[in-house]
């Protein structure tokens, strides 16, 4: 009776994970026989898109920081495709300093930037570079959750000895790997949690158009 609960319990623990990923990311009929329809005016918007990117990029560098350069950005990346919308938020305190999110893809720093206006932080990975370089970014060297605590609690910001009139929250995202966000989290690691006593969650949501998934489920070894 106890190998068969144990075993009943993987299966249904198994199950739980697959609703957090996509096992197709195409859609199926018809929405895939639109998107072939869609393709040549795809690929026609794709090189416009490119070209309007340079601006972007240039937009970012030049312009200071401020609500005025991410009202421009927010309509450039409209028009590059991604719409970002803030449904009902509001920060709960001005003394608020983490954010604590789920990831659903590689933007989800631009994200927080244009809706939020809040320093992002990640553990590492190839967008973090170019992240520390157009948004307000912070780059944690640390792997385990109680090396990244100890690391983020030595940033300026988490430093009790210093008083600061304004609070500049943080975007902390311990999910390893993106999600539909659509089920729970993948894995979730409280060491952001123990940062500050003003923590507030976030939930993040992302969907392409003809039906297509962000996030596939990952092969089995």
């Amino acid at each position: 009776m106890e190998k068969s609960t144990a075993k009943e319990s993987k299966s249904l623990s198994e199950a739980d994970v697959e609703k957090l990923f996509h096992t197709k990311r195409l859609p199926r009929l018809p929405w895939s026989l639109l998107l072939v329809l869609y393709a040549p005016f795809g690929l026609f918007l794709t090189f416009l898109r490119i070209c309007m990117s340079l601006q972007v990029i240039l937009l970012l560098v030049i312009c200071p920081a401020g609500s005025v350069k991410r009202f421009m950005l927010r309509v450039f990346f409209g028009v590059l495709g991604i719409v970002v919308i803030t449904d009902s938020f509001h920060r709960k305190s001005s003394q608020t300093k983490i954010y604590v999110s789920n990831r659903v893809s590689l933007l989800d720093h631009v994200v927080f930037y244009l809706a939020l206006d809040c320093i992002t932080v990640s553990s590492g990975g190839v967008a973090a570079p170019l992240l520390h370089f157009f948004f307000p970014h912070r780059r944690l060297a640390s792997r385990s959750p109680d090396d990244l605590e100890i690391e983020a609690k030595k940033m300026p910001e988490f430093d009790e000895s210093r008083s600061t009139e304004t609070v500049v929250p943080f975007a902390i995202q311990p999910e390893p790997l993106p999600t539909n966000g659509s089920h729970s989290l993948f894995q979730f690691s409280d060491w952001p949690c123990r940062l500050a006593t003003d923590v507030q969650p976030i939930a993040l949501t992302a969907r392409r158009p003809f039906g297509i998934k962000l996030v596939r489920l990952p092969e089995k070894n």
